[in-house]
């Protein structure tokens, strides 16, 4: 009867930390991320990458007070949205921002809101995704 409670408990703190693991590197690697959804989604079993393409996305000024531009350059015309996360993966700011045109860009994103702290700016398109750290600062 004890080593069964004993067993349980130890696969419990396994799989525990398996989760706790997998956590952070979904939340601080997009590029796990992505490479876990293509395994679980595209019928592959990961061994095809989605058709998604790393897309550069740089902020300035960086560290931000009252707003930053967030800058990226299309390859062609796409559907652009916009996420803001604190560092531990919670959502702050969501922003859908329809048709952007193949070329350069850019967004202003207004920070004085936000909590003093770092972000992670995610851009995101039908192919194509990228991220930036962003850090806010008074």
């Amino acid at each position: 009867m004890g080593n069964k409670i004993v067993k349980k408990i130890a696969l419990t703190l396994v799989m525990s930390l398996f989760i706790i693991v997998a956590f952070l590197l979904v939340n601080f690697n997009p590029n796990i991320a992505l490479k876990v959804t293509a395994s679980l989604n595209d019928g592959t079993n990961g061994k095809t990458p989605l058709n998604i393409k790393a897309l550069a996305v740089k902020a300035y000024p960086n560290p931000s007070s009252d707003y930053a531009n967030i800058l990226f350059n299309l390859a062609e015309d796409d559907n652009i949205e916009l996420f803001v996360t604190d560092i531990v993966g919670k959502t702050t700011n969501y922003v859908y921002l329809a048709s952007f045109y193949k070329g350069e860009n850019s967004i202003m994103l207004a920070t004085g809101n936000m909590a003093v702290g770092t972000y992670i700016v995610t851009v995101t398109g039908t192919k194509v995704k990228g991220t930036v750290k962003l850090i806010v600062m008074r």
